[in-house]
């Protein structure tokens, strides 16, 4: 009996041993896998640090790119602005007049010497370059852009429609011509597209924020809010877009030309 048991028990024994085994290699096992994750999680981590620095180096590419990018943008509104401001001088001599109806074979020339005699400038036909009617718009005969001689011919233009309208007698242009309804006559100084274009973004503002007074001349675009306050100049768009404080015109910087920038 001593025998049976005995065997019962190495059978027990080996089968026990068999697991102690069989969990042995087990633990082996796992420690082969724990050590191929370990090699993989330090080869992970070190394509992670090149990964890092690979897109910090990226980073700081982009932000000297911004940087250059920026300082470009800054130059070239620089360089914008110059141009501006001499294709401006070049049209130091050159009038713009509104309010003179159209009529068939009409003389410019003749039309801008009778307009002279009304403001009492003394004009005669060497002291007039060149003079034209522009294209209609929107149902309204074409201005007439005039370009003088000289600048203070211009100014005095300019100077003496002033007053009339100062002195609330503005210059009608049946005076110009018995036959013209009594239509009043504007005389500006004449913009390049650019200042046009903030000219018209300057009277949207004024006309959102009571500003009484938007014009322009060959000193740049000034506003004003009423007799008394202060000159304010129109440097750019931006000038006007911080003036636009409750956004009630927002969606016109989203559809202006860069150009104005």
């Amino acid at each position: 009996m001593n025998a049976v048991i005995l065997d019962s028990v190495k059978i027990d024994l080996n089968i026990v041993l068999d697991k102690i085994e069989s969990l042995s290699n087990n633990i082996k096992s796992i420690e082969k896998s724990i050590g191929f994750c370990s090699d993989s999680i330090d080869d992970l981590n070190v394509k992670l640090e090149e990964a890092v620095k690979k897109i910090s180096d990226i980073e700081n590419k982009m932000l000297r790119y911004e940087h250059k990018c920026n300082k470009l943008e800054k130059e070239v509104n620089i360089l914008k602005a110059v141009i501006n401001n001499n294709e401006q001088l070049m049209l130091s001599n050159k009038i713009e007049i509104s309010g003179i109806p159209k009529t068939a074979n009409e003389n410019i020339t003749e039309v801008v010497k009778t307009l002279a005699q009304s403001l009492k400038c003394d004009v005669q036909d060497c002291d007039i370059i060149d003079a034209f009617r522009g294209k209609a718009y929107k149902n309204m005969d074409g201005k007439i852009y005039t370009h003088l001689i000289s600048k203070n011919i211009k100014e005095l233009f300019v100077k003496n429609i002033k007053l009339r309208y100062k002195n609330n007698n503005p210059l009608l242009a049946n005076e110009i011509h018995r036959n013209f309804p009594e239509n009043k006559i504007f005389i500006n100084d004449q913009l390049t597209s650019h200042n046009k274009k903030l000219l018209w973004f300057s009277k949207e503002v004024a006309k959102n924020y009571n500003y009484k007074y938007t014009w322009a001349n060959m000193r740049g675009i000034f506003m004003r809010k009423g007799e008394g306050d202060q000159v304010i100049k129109i440097h750019n768009l931006e000038t006007l877009q911080k003036m636009d404080q409750n956004k009630k015109i927002s969606e016109l910087w989203d559809s202006s030309s860069v150009d104005l920038k």
